[in-house]
């Protein structure tokens, strides 16, 4: 499948999506530094034209967690090559631009009105995790065989003797980055000389939006002689579990833990006692946990807190709230699961009149 997708992506080396008046220089990536200690006040922003090896640009200066993205357009197999190394690299994407200070040029704001349009599209959609702010645009359009001078089109495939093939490719991409192929659909649907800007809720419909992290309320399933309330996240890469035992209420989140060195997950190196480390529960204004116990089998690792009246409140006094867990300093860790917290006290209550 790799071999194959390559030599797609290699008859259409000369497609190029258009660009509008003044963003004809060529991409830049350029760190930028909020000023701030945490994950995210160091990132990367990528400005300007997509070219075919903007890729080795980006490589050059190394992933730094997270990206923003301000382009109109430019190469497709750039595009798709940087969508690519991001994914591979475990890159977070987001649509904005950066503004130097005026008090301090080496600190950065990061402004939402930034724009990702034309084969920008596609690069973004190599983020693990994607975020269209409210005031970004993000803006697609079908692609033509004959770009007329001076016009807006998005592709000029004059090269390629079979616009399927470049369908295919998208649809083949598009739908591997974990993103609705409906949208190559609507892009191809919409004329090459002019934009549709996709709304809040197309984004989040299509997945361009994307939070693999984020779940549902837990909800309640029979279990042995009680009962259990279980959520999971959207990627289905954790899966959290609430119950009652010895009249305790417990957390327990379970990964997937094959072809992974433990290291890998945040595991201590070795031992499955009841020291292994610290899991926390966090939401917008507190952070509360303990440590976690470690049960590990062939295929998953389960980390289960025992939950005390501060976590309880904790939890269920905001909207939403992140489970982490680490061997030094979790609270750095990357969250593993966001869970909204309505409906939790009675579902508490029910647990608690149906221990294990």
């Amino acid at each position: 499948m790799r071999s194959s997708f390559l030599f797609l992506l290699a008859a259409i080396s000369t497609v190029f999506i258009g660009c509008g008046e003044g963003s004809a220089e060529r991409m830049k990536f350029v760190w930028g530094y909020s000023g701030g200690n945490c994950n995210d006040c160091e990132f990367m922003v990528a400005e300007g034209t997509i070219e075919d090896d903007s890729v080795d640009d980006f490589r050059k200066l190394g992933g730094p967690g997270l990206v923003y993205l301000n382009s109109e357009g430019g190469s497709l197999m750039g595009a798709l090559a940087l969508g690519n190394e991001f994914r591979k690299q475990g890159i977070r994407t987001i649509v904005g631009a950066a503004v130097p200070r005026s008090d301090n040029p080496d600190v950065q704001d990061v402004s939402g009105e930034g724009v990702c349009l034309s084969a920008c599209t596609y690069a973004f959609l190599g983020g693990v995790e994607r975020t269209v702010p409210a005031g970004a645009k993000y803006g697609i359009h079908s692609f033509t065989s004959e770009a007329k001078p001076g016009s807006d089109a998005s592709f000029s495939a004059a090269d390629i003797t079979n616009a399927q093939i470049l369908t295919g490719i998208l649809l083949e991409y598009t739908q591997r980055m974990g993103a609705d192929p409906i949208l190559v659909k609507m892009a191809s649907g919409q004329a090459a000389d002019s934009m549709s800007y996709l709304s809040e809720t197309e984004l989040e419909q299509l997945r361009v939006n994307w939070d693999p992290v984020l779940a549902p309320s837990p909800h309640l399933e029979i279990y042995k002689n009680g009962l259990v309330a279980v959520t999971q996240t959207a990627d289905k890469s954790a899966t959290v579990t609430l119950f009652c035992k010895d009249r305790n209420l417990n957390l327990m989140l379970s990964q997937e833990t094959a072809d992974r060195k433990p290291s890998d997950q945040g595991l201590p190196e070795a031992g499955n006692g009841s020291d292994d480390g610290q899991m926390l529960l966090s939401t917008d204004s507190k952070m509360v946990g303990g440590d976690f116990t470690l049960r590990k089998d062939e295929r998953f690792a389960y980390r289960t807190l025992k939950m005390d009246r501060e976590i309880e409140e904790t939890m269920t006094n905001s909207p939403r709230f992140q489970v982490r867990f680490g061997v030094v300093r979790p609270e750095i860790e990357a969250v593993r699961a966001d869970i909204p917290s309505d409906g939790l006290m009675p579902l508490f209550a029910m647990l608690r009149r149906n221990c294990l």
